[in-house]
């Protein structure tokens, strides 16, 4: 789950947005905000997918490309509702990664 807060001029939290996000969804959601505004690479996003080194997921990239990267895709995926009600995309970047960024005020 993630959310989005501010504070209030007395100074307390107010929820603006919610969105729930499936487990895989999450495990490269958040490395996808850790490395926003830049890009994720796609081995760091199959290393959080699967609890691997950085070294074993970009072994597992460079020997079994298309395989690998499936689940990573599919994960990416099933954030595209969720993101989209926060104002949100991920724009894949070929062979290097994904970006979170917000969606443009004609798509949000």
């Amino acid at each position: 789950m993630t959310e989005s807060r501010t504070l209030t001029p007395e100074g307390e939290n107010q929820i603006l947005a919610q969105q729930h996000f499936s487990p895989n969804g999450m495990r490269v959601l958040v490395p996808l905000l850790q490395s926003y505004p830049h890009y994720c690479p796609y081995e760091v996003l199959l290393a959080s997918l699967f609890s691997l080194s950085l070294d074993e997921a970009r072994k597992q990239l460079q020997d079994f490309w298309d395989i690998a990267i499936r689940p990573v895709r599919r994960a990416i995926s099933s954030l595209i509702a969720g993101l989209r009600a926060l104002g949100l995309q991920v724009r894949s970047l070929r062979g290097a990664g994904s970006q979170v960024e917000a969606l443009s005020r004609g798509r949000a």
